[in-house]
């Protein structure tokens, strides 16, 4: 079980998961391009993390790397991955701190 703690390990790990999880989203027929663009800004956010897999990520700052000019395609992408089954999503409603979001 050591051998799971290294963090290069660790970051090898999430990089194979991370074709394969862009694969499916792609092949999702449920899914635009719009949601795999966000599902990207995830990733792309939990590469820079310590913790892979737990994000703690702003609306503005996932906005930003997506391109999404409204409110709402973020919001209504942001619930189809949770209801698809590709994050999980746990939302802050305080200025500062950001949202919390798990890649399954």
């Amino acid at each position: 079980m050591e051998v799971r703690k290294d963090p290069k390990i660790m970051k090898s790990l999430a990089v194979e998961r991370l074709p394969t999880l862009l694969e499916r989203s792609i092949a999702d027929p449920r899914l635009a391009m719009s949601h795999t663009s966000l599902l990207m800004a995830i990733l792309k956010l939990n590469r820079n993390m310590v913790s892979k897999g737990r994000i703690t990520a702003s609306r503005r700052e996932l906005m930003r790397f997506t391109k999404f000019r409204s409110i709402r395609t973020y919001h209504k992408c942001m619930r189809g991955l949770v209801e698809c089954g590709y994050i999980k999503y746990y939302p802050s409603y305080h200025p500062v701190d950001g949202s919390l979001i798990i890649i399954n």
